[in-house]
């Protein structure tokens, strides 16, 4: 067997290799992008829900870990808003809810986009694995 031809079968091993991690980290990508989503869609749903008609509305306040808050709300027009580094800034519920949709309509744009980079390997992964078959039937 020529020696080209097993540099070239170990050539395209550790191309199924790079192209096996790249997946797994779009893989990991994705699922972070949908978990964003999930959390701005509660947000949105939350932000819904609070209809701002009038004073004193009664609310439950999630804490994390299953546990919630009742609290009453003095007024449900504006919200306070983390904008980083402890800094909050008090928002009109509407254009909270704006800024919002539009951050998850950004997020569904990056899930297409990796969806498309996951296929565009597979179909990559897919050639690459029927080289590695051909070339390991040849040395044998």
């Amino acid at each position: 067997m020529p020696k080209n031809s097993n540099d070239e079968l170990y050539s395209y091993i550790d191309a199924d290799k790079n192209l096996e991690n790249d997946l797994k980290l779009s893989y990991d990508r994705l699922d972070l992008i949908r978990n964003y989503i999930e959390i701005y869609k509660k947000v949105s749903n939350s932000l819904e829900n609070v209809d701002g008609s009038g004073d004193e509305k009664e609310v439950l306040i999630p804490l994390g870990g299953n546990v919630m808050l009742p609290a009453t709300i003095k007024t449900s027009d504006s919200a306070i808003v983390g904008l980083g580094a402890g800094v909050y800034k008090e928002m009109k519920r509407e254009k909270i809810q704006k800024k919002t949709e539009e951050r998850i309509k950004n997020l569904y744009t990056i899930e297409n986009d990796i969806l498309d980079k996951i296929s565009d390997i597979s179909v990559k992964k897919l050639f690459i694995e029927a080289k590695i078959k051909e070339l390991s039937e040849n040395v044998r």
